[in-house]
């Protein structure tokens, strides 16, 4: 690729594109199939609020309403229970979601005696890579095993190309026989958008020029370079609307006229590829599943006024807020459902849309929504668990070991608060102590490492049982965090501490 427009110090790598067909999306795309599993482990891609126990579990009570709505005797989208019901989860990445969401559907399912259900869910990415990192992971192997997990290159621009699970060695021919579920966490924030304006009750349409510093590109690089990203500055221009040049569909010009009347003067963005994705599953499912979604996005009429051009958060890749008032409009206009929480917050949003029904076809899913997600989103989670660690500098043991309940045992926020509770150990009582025993097991089994330096983690629950005096539960955790993380001299240490203070015949 040629770069020769300059400015002042800066290089203007592309001028006035239509935003969703910019060099954007190409540098995106060549950012994560480079970066790999390096995306999350080194470039700081965001995963958290997707990626916990909380949010898992949320996930897989919404699944199971909607499978349980299904299962009715009148429902429109019956269940063949010969037939396997997918779950797509979109652009998985790590695989961590994934995990965590498996672990706990398949416990509740047979505490619903729906063990019998033909349950596939498959991982789904663009980057081979990253398909091999989960396929390979040691937490996946049951899943695997039990064939209920399998996986598949997905890019949702190739709309002409089937799904092809990998392990089964299926293609996946339309339509399906069961309704299918779809899971897009922090996945259409990554993919093209398309940018309006409406200007005397006409669309224009945004075009986007992307310039980076000069000293941000070599004279001599002619490819595409995902470095560019975290250097990038843009500036919009408008210009008048063709249809011609866009991807069009019925749904999508009733949503784009209602647009027109209602946002005049402002500049918007509109999901286009995450209707192209939507309108891929559609035809899959003969009109049949249920959209679980999650992202940074814009829900109400004065928050698509108020966000203005696009905001671009740049962390070695990219990511721009969703429309997911839009998206609603979009399901709405389609016959279908589509819900949003009545006071979302723009940081981290939640979709629950439908394709096969009415409301009243979705008594279950109805409810699920108004439990999970209306009375307690994932964010407000997130907000918690961040204003104990500015807020509460002293936090009870007990205090804590609530907090972790209340998020279904999350790693991450356990090893945040490692130095508070290990402070708290001397002072605690026996039952106490016995309840952090079981929140460390909790913890443990909801661990998914995606990288060596996480066996600092494994350590800390070891350090918290030698505390506790319980040697050979710290042993068990030293010899896991050395088979992770390789032999360090604190471990070394540790292991060696252990194996003298507890009997040699326990060893």
């Amino acid at each position: 690729m040629k770069t020769t427009h300059k400015k002042d110090n800066t290089i203007i790598l592309a001028k006035d594109e239509l935003f969703s067909k910019s060099l954007l999306w190409k540098l995106q795309k060549e950012a994560y199939d480079q970066y790999g599993m390096q995306a999350w482990i080194e470039k700081g891609v965001p995963f958290y609020l997707t990626s916990n126990p909380h949010t898992a579990r949320e996930y897989v009570n919404m699944t199971l309403a909607y499978l349980q709505d299904c299962l009715r005797i009148d429902s429109r989208t019956h269940i063949d229970t010969s037939a396997p019901i997918y779950i797509f989860d979109l652009g998985a990445g790590s695989g961590r979601f994934a995990f965590l969401f498996l672990k706990q559907l398949m416990a509740a399912l047979d505490l619903l005696a729906l063990h019998t259900l033909k349950i596939c869910y498959v991982i789904t990415d663009f980057v081979q890579s990253n398909l091999d990192f989960c396929a390979a992971h040691p937490q996946m192997q049951p899943f695997i095993q039990k064939g209920i997990l399998d996986f598949a290159l997905y890019d949702h621009s190739q709309t002409d190309q089937p799904i092809e699970l990998i392990l089964h060695n299926v293609k996946l021919k339309e339509p399906l026989k069961n309704p299918a579920i779809l899971i897009a966490n922090y996945f259409f924030d990554t993919i093209p958008q398309d940018l309006f304006k409406v200007v005397d009750g006409k669309l224009l349409a945004g075009k986007i020029t992307l310039s980076v510093p000069k000293e941000a590109v070599s004279e001599s690089h002619t490819e595409i370079d995902p470095a560019w990203i975290n250097h990038l500055s843009a500036s919009y221009d408008y210009t008048p609307y063709n249809p011609k040049d866009f991807y069009r569909n019925s749904n999508i010009d009733t949503v784009l006229n209602e647009y027109c009347q209602k946002f005049e003067g402002v500049p918007f963005l509109f999901p286009t590829g995450s209707c192209q994705t939507i309108e891929y599953f559609r035809k899959l499912t003969n009109n049949r599943f249920l959209l679980l979604a999650s992202d940074q996005g814009v829900c109400t009429e004065e928050q698509v006024r108020e966000w203005g051009e696009p905001h671009i958060a740049l962390h070695g890749s990219f990511s721009i807020a969703v429309s997911y008032h839009a998206l609603k409009s979009y399901f709405d206009n389609a016959g279908g459902i589509g819900l949003l929480t009545k006071q979302p917050d723009p940081l981290f949003v939640v979709l629950t849309a439908v394709i096969g029904g009415k409301k009243t076809d979705y008594p279950h899913l109805l409810l699920a929504f108004k439990n999970e997600f209306e009375s307690f989103e994932p964010s407000d989670y997130w907000k918690i668990v961040s204003a104990v660690q500015t807020e509460t500098p002293n936090p009870t043991l007990q205090h804590l070991l609530a907090l972790l309940k209340l998020g279904n045992w999350d790693p991450v926020n356990f090893n945040a608060f490692f130095d508070a509770i290990r402070s708290q150990i001397p002072h605690s009582s026996p039952a106490m102590q016995r309840q952090l025993c079981d929140a460390i097991e909790n913890v443990w089994e909801n661990f998914y490492p995606v990288s060596p330096e996480e066996g600092g983690f494994i350590m800390n629950l070891g350090v918290l049982y030698f505390d506790m005096r319980h040697f050979e539960k710290a042993l068990t955790y030293f010899e896991r965090a050395e088979s992770l993380s390789g032999k360090n001299p604190a471990l070394t240490q540790n292991i060696a501490v252990c194996k003298q203070l507890i009997p040699s015949s326990s060893l």
